[in-house]
């Protein structure tokens, strides 16, 4: 009797192809386009992988970002937040979060809220990935509101706070 043909083999390849393939298209639609920007860096800061969030965030190509490091992007007063940041991220395994201002190359500032965790590649070697999102329109508001109780505190004139009912909420 006659063999059956490597068919079923030959099946199975090209459905774990099939699968692979599914799965970067998955990933790439997950990682690549997300809104929030993340990128993996080395424990020197150096960026070694990104999306395009990120690279929209910080307004340089991919390319121009890769190996850059992003210390580079921290603005100068909020340095050693970010080195302490890094140093407790990696004294530990738990996900750490911050809040700080990054800049662009062109000088223009933003808020940032940062989330990071540890990761061991495949070679060993530590690694910080990052999720950086943009808090800027947040803090505006969060001025505001604090301007606006600033006012309401220290104001010289008696002022309520009333429901249309005329309960009253608040007074200074």
């Amino acid at each position: 009797s006659a063999k059956p043909a490597a068919q079923p083999e030959s099946d199975a390849r090209h459905a774990s192809q099939y699968h692979l393939d599914n799965s970067r298209a998955h990933y790439f639609d997950l990682y690549d386009l997300a809104p929030i920007g993340y990128c993996t860096i080395n424990t020197d800061g150096q960026m070694l992988q990104m999306n395009v969030a990120i690279s929209i965030l910080l307004g340089l190509p991919r390319r121009v970002l890769s190996k850059k490091s992003i210390a580079h992007f921290i603005r100068a007063e909020d340095q050693t937040l970010f080195y302490r940041y890094c140093t407790q991220l990696l004294k530990g395994n738990a996900t750490k979060s911050c809040e700080l201002q990054m800049i662009k190359p062109d000088k223009q500032t933003f808020w940032a809220h940062i989330t990071s965790t540890v990761h061991q590649s495949e070679r060993g070697i530590k690694e910080i990935r990052m999720a950086v999102h943009d808090i800027s329109e947040r803090k505006k508001i969060e001025q505001k509101l604090y301007l606006a109780a600033s006012v309401f505190t220290y104001a010289h004139e008696g002022i309520m706070i009333t429901t249309a009912d005329g309960e009253i909420i608040d007074i200074n």
